[in-house]
């Protein structure tokens, strides 16, 4: 944005761009209805840069979109989900990070003493090569409950 424009400050682009729909190009216009602004100048480069930006990032994805959030507010109703932080969802919706380590520390023996003994210092060793899928098994399959977001057959 802070390099100036060819010779004279102006470019041979309108504010429109080409998108390319089933082998056939597509313009795109910037301008609102009636407006005129022409070519691309040094002086108007920072509003068809932000709406070239408006135009693909929200507008070009806007029916996907709505789509989806037409198939998740199916399941999940708009009111409910406003209680829920973006970070809250993404837990919900992807899980949480699951290591052997988190494991280990959050487990509680029925003796102080199991904790140091030869078969559970086997047990955590053995537990320690399994990757996620089977850290998840070993949670559900002692407490009856996966991890945040994780699914069990």
């Amino acid at each position: 944005m802070s390099n100036d424009l060819e010779e004279g400050g102006v470019i041979d682009q309108v504010f429109t761009y080409d998108i390319e729909l089933f082998d056939r190009k597509i313009k795109v216009s910037l301008t609102e209805p009636g407006e005129k602004l022409g070519l691309v100048t040094d002086e108007n480069k920072k509003l068809y840069v932000k709406r070239l930006l408006y135009s693909k990032l929200v507008k070009g994805i806007e029916p996907q979109v709505n789509v989806f959030k037409e198939g998740f507010y199916k399941f999940v109703k708009l009111e409910h989900l406003s209680t829920f932080s973006s970070d809250d969802l993404d837990i919900l919706i992807g899980g949480i990070p699951l290591s052997c380590e988190d494991l280990q520390q959050t487990t509680k023996y029925s003796d102080d003493d199991l904790s140091s003994s030869e078969v559970i210092q086997w047990f955590w060793e053995i537990v320690s090569g399994f990757d996620y899928e089977g850290l998840s098994a070993l949670l559900y399959f002692a407490t009856g409950k996966g991890p945040l977001g994780a699914r069990h057959s």
